[in-house]
């Protein structure tokens, strides 16, 4: 009974593979006869010559408004007061960096102090409560090391924001004035 099943299966399966041979067949035959009609080759190749051709013609304009825009732009920018900026925000980062490296050096270097005391202190060590007691000390007063680090972070950080947001403020400011104004720039 399983022999009988299992070759009506089999048969069922080869019948549907047949089936869809065929059908992609003539699928792919009726495709292939579409194409050939509602396209000839040569007249594809005019189409694709033609519309890289047009692609080209569009990118040349573009490049040429583009450049023109940007050589319009760079005429009225002020490149003196734009170099001031980008030297007064150089110095803001540089500055910024050097806070947050020393804020870092200062934690690493209390790290460093607690794991010394820490190594000092199990030498010293008498018992297992010893040890305990010593690292819980020194871990509260490492907790504590950290925590004033991180208002410092906090306060560094702070800085640097108000540094960032007056040299915006300022920024725009000079591009304001730098700008001429519409109505100025109708009468000339």
């Amino acid at each position: 009974m399983q022999n009988d099943l299992l070759k009506q299966w089999t048969d069922s399966t080869q019948t549907a593979i047949a089936s869809f041979k065929k059908l992609t067949d003539e699928n792919m035959a009726t495709l292939d006869s579409w194409m050939q009609g509602f396209w000839r080759i040569q007249d594809f190749a005019e189409f694709t010559k033609s519309s890289m051709k047009s692609a080209k013609d569009v990118e040349k304009i573009n490049t040429s408004s583009l450049n023109t825009f940007l050589q319009q732009q760079l005429g009225k920018l002020n490149v003196k007061a734009s170099a001031t900026a980008m030297k007064d925000l150089g110095s803001i980062i540089s500055d910024s960096m050097n806070r947050l490296m020393e804020n870092q050096m200062k934690l690493l270097n209390g790290y460093m102090e607690s794991s010394a005391q820490h190594m000092e202190t199990l030498k010293q060590a008498k018992s297992v409560n010893d040890v305990i007691s010593v690292q819980m000390n020194l871990f509260s007063e490492f907790q504590g090391k950290i925590k004033d680090n991180m208002i410092h972070l906090m306060l560094i950080l702070e800085g640097i924001k108000t540094a960032v947001v007056y040299w915006i403020e300022r920024s725009v400011d000079n591009m304001a004035a730098d700008t001429p104004k519409q109505g100025s720039t109708e009468a000339s």
